[in-house]
């Protein structure tokens, strides 16, 4: 009788399971020091990113406290978008995590660029954008552009929603304040916010309601 080596169902077994937890993704104090720097760290665990402190800003009005954009370090500093999000809703922090690394560096969301673990609360990081089209900024800067760039707007868009449907993906909560420019310009625009997004199968109908 042949023996069959039982070790690469094993290893296989395994892999499949890896990255299942959130554990795996959200990184503690130390690790997350030493990935993304004890700058950014610091100004995360102070939590002090209230309407008076000017490292903190909204990205529009509509913006609730979920999102919040921050500037870090000195004398040199950096921004990046934060999510903030409670423990009890781990599974959706995780789902989300799968979805921005999946997308990352295809133009669909702000790239992905790590979890922190801290408390009682889970914090996404972003690399910065600007504003959202619900901010006055943006909508000023729409009302000034031609049919042209306009038409160039809404299909940069719908190509990002094309790749993440490329992708088996579909949002469910496309709206203003859920589009965000990563460049002042409002040139490069991208889709936040896949917590709510699901897996769809290839016999799925993209209609509205799956938005």
């Amino acid at each position: 009788m042949k023996f069959v080596s039982l070790v690469p169902l094993v290893l296989v077994l395994m892999l499949s399971k890896a990255g299942d937890s959130i554990e795996d993704y959200c990184l503690e104090e130390q690790k997350f020091k030493e990935t993304l720097g004890e700058a950014l760290y610091n100004h995360i665990a102070s939590d002090k990113n209230d309407d008076k402190d000017k490292s903190y800003r909204k990205i529009s009005l509509k913006s609730d406290k979920v999102y919040k954009v921050i500037t870090y370090g000195s004398p040199e500093t950096k921004e990046a978008l934060i999510k903030i999000v409670d423990q009890k809703d781990s599974e959706l922090v995780l789902t989300e995590i799968k979805r921005l690394i999946l997308l990352k560096d295809l133009k669909v969301t702000p790239n992905y660029e790590g979890c922190l673990k801290l408390n009682d609360k889970y914090i996404i990081i972003h690399e910065k954008v600007h504003d959202d089209l619900f901010s006055e900024k943006m909508i000023g800067m729409f009302k000034g552009l031609n049919r042209v760039k306009k038409t160039f707007k809404f299909i940069q868009i719908a190509m990002a929603i094309q790749t993440l449907h490329s992708k088996k993906l579909t949002h469910q909560s496309i709206r203003p304040y859920n589009i965000v420019s990563v460049d002042p310009e409002m040139t490069d625009l991208r889709i936040l916010d896949l917590s709510y997004s699901k897996e769809i199968g290839d016999s799925v109908n993209l209609g509205k309601s799956d938005y």
